[in-house]
């Protein structure tokens, strides 16, 4: 059986085995959310809370413009990421997920629609939907520094608040030195 270990990024993941799982803390514990309003396309604005024992809360607002929200957690030690699930619902738009490799690259992962219903979203790391800047090579140089969550603007939803339950981590195997 897989063991589940919270991640209280102050603990940093004890993942050494590929294939084991841990939690990413969605309060403040080893590091505080960072909001970004998605600033290269003017007009969004929201809000993130993060609260320890409640569901990671997202607030977006398209009214002024904007095409996406984001809010994002440095890893107090980096991961070996192999797969990620997250878990979350919201009134509309588009759920994404980035993630900061050590080359310096952006690897993004379009997850799907957030519905008002809680559903979960998996993915292998290895296969980003983009991917720029570091490598340039859509190949996930672990470990992973940070991790980005976003949602994306939906024109008949533009207002709203996404909540996240969960971020899974399924470890990788260690990459060779």
């Amino acid at each position: 059986s897989t063991e589940i270990y919270p991640l209280s990024l102050h603990d940093a993941l004890p993942i050494s085995a590929a294939g084991a799982k841990a939690s990413i803390a969605l309060d403040e514990s080893g590091g505080k959310w960072s909001f970004f309003a998605g600033t290269e396309f003017p007009g969004a604005k929201g809000n993130v809370t993060a609260s320890e024992g409640k569901p990671l809360g997202i607030d977006f607002d398209f009214t002024g413009g904007g095409e996406y929200v984001m809010v994002s957690k440095d890893l107090f030690e980096p991961l070996v990421i192999g797969a990620l699930a997250v878990t979350a619902q919201g009134p509309g738009g588009r759920l994404s997920c980035r993630l900061f490799d050590q080359a310096g690259q952006t690897l993004q992962y379009a997850l799907g629609n957030l519905t008002p219903r809680s559903q979960t979203f998996r993915f292998e790391v290895n296969v980003p939907t983009i991917s720029w800047g570091g490598a340039g090579d859509k190949a996930v140089h672990q470990p992973t520094r940070s991790i980005a969550l976003i949602v994306d603007r939906d024109p008949k939803m533009l207002q709203g608040h996404a909540e996240v339950q969960a971020v899974q981590v399924e470890s990788a195997a260690a990459p060779k030195p």
